[in-house]
């Protein structure tokens, strides 16, 4: 996924190792909106549908997206409700998990730094 794009091998084998494998059924819902969210999620196979009542916008996530960024990185409530489309399979990477890792390998924090600098628009 573009989030890893900048990462080296050994360094998505490390982020690999704090991921867990999830399974979800369709019509089941993963995260609701304005809950805290705990965990960034990587859509391996399946879709799953993201909504927020608040803001009035849908947007179907399908492997290889992921959501939940924005409430993992800030630790602040999610701004949709996640809801299975169809069978899904996917990885979830637990905040606290992710932040002991970044904080004992400051090169995936610079791959990551390097994501959104990109993702920015920042070329000075």
């Amino acid at each position: 996924i573009d989030l890893f794009s900048s990462m080296t091998i050994e360094e998505l084998f490390q982020v690999a190792a704090v991921a867990r494998e999830v399974h979800f059924a369709s019509s089941e819902i993963v995260a609701r909106e304005n809950d805290v969210g705990s965990s960034l999620y990587v859509i391996v196979q399946g879709k799953v549908e993201l909504a927020s009542q608040r803001e009035a916008w849908r947007e179907i996530v399908e492997s290889g997206g992921f959501f939940g960024l924005h409430a993992w990185l800030t630790r602040e409530p999610l701004s949709f409700t996640a809801m299975v489309s169809e069978d899904t399979m996917g990885l979830a990477i637990g905040a606290e998990d992710f932040f002991s890792l970044i904080s004992s390998d400051t090169e995936i924090a610079s791959s990551l730094f390097k994501y959104f600098v990109a993702q920015c628009g920042i070329k000075r």
